[in-house]
């Protein structure tokens, strides 16, 4: 017995048998789970030129586990990759803590060697076969972390990046999108907010911190911003309140 599937189209109907319709569904997800078959597609050569990274040798204090390094791009672009000029790569806690510890307990935990950097912006350069929606001079940032945006030109998946307008936010800006949008939506999401009312965060020097004392000061809210005693107690809360921390009291006050 043969079963079918309708479908079902604007203007008609028809019926496709049921293996035809799982050949086809077996098809795009082999596609998606392994790529594409390299003899199938031509691969657009890229230029003979090395990039600069700064690479995590092994984990350590960032001094000494760094180094600028120049290493080859790849000679070619595959399925569904862009080559990207990185324009802007902020360097923040997280990135640090992945170099000294790798990420502990993070399912995107690095092990070295590695690229470092999480966040940036960069320009599509070139697009390589099978690029639905990117094209040349595109602004993109990683869409995910451990992507290691501490260089000067990439090679990285289509999938893995966003798309940006140009025109959306200053560069420097634009870099930190993540932190940016984690900030706003924890004051958005969470609470009617109104201009007085105050707000407690903790671990308030991360980037995060900063970024929400800073939004809190442009919608009128109060912020106590809780710190670790790490020795530089002073220096960091007044650094904090410059932002526009209310105040800013030890972790253990």
């Amino acid at each position: 017995m043969r079963l079918a599937v309708q479908i079902r189209l604007r203007t008609k109907s028809f019926w496709i048998p049921s293996e035809e319709v799982l050949s086809v569904i077996k098809c795009v997800s082999r596609r998606k789970n392994f790529g594409v078959v390299k003899s199938s597609y031509e691969a657009v050569a890229l230029p003979k030129i090395e990039a600069f990274e700064v690479k995590c040798a092994d984990l350590g204090k960032p001094k000494d586990s760094l180094e600028l390094k120049s290493e080859a791009i790849p000679v070619e672009l595959e399925w569904g990759e862009v080559l990207v000029n990185v324009r802007a790569a902020p360097i923040n806690p997280g990135d640090l803590y992945a170099v000294q510890m790798g990420g502990a307990g993070s399912p995107d935990a690095c092990k070295p060697p590695f690229v470092a950097g999480n966040d940036g912006m960069g320009v599509v350069a070139k697009v390589g076969p099978g690029i639905k929606n990117l094209a040349e001079n595109d602004w993109v940032f990683p869409f995910k972390p451990g992507m290691g945006t501490w260089r000067s030109l990439t090679v990285w998946k289509e999938k893995d990046v966003l798309k940006m307008p140009v025109d959306l936010m200053p560069l420097e800006y634009a870099a930190m999108m993540r932190e940016l949008c984690v900030a706003y939506r924890l004051l958005e999401d969470h609470g009617t907010l109104k201009p007085g009312d105050s707000v407690i965060l903790n671990g308030a020097n991360s980037t995060i911190g900063t970024i929400i004392i800073q939004l809190c000061r442009m919608m009128k809210l109060r912020t106590v911003a809780l710190l670790r005693d790490s020795g530089d107690f002073e220096k960091t809360a007044t650094w904090l309140k410059s932002l526009g921390a209310t105040e800013a009291p030890t972790q253990s006050f």
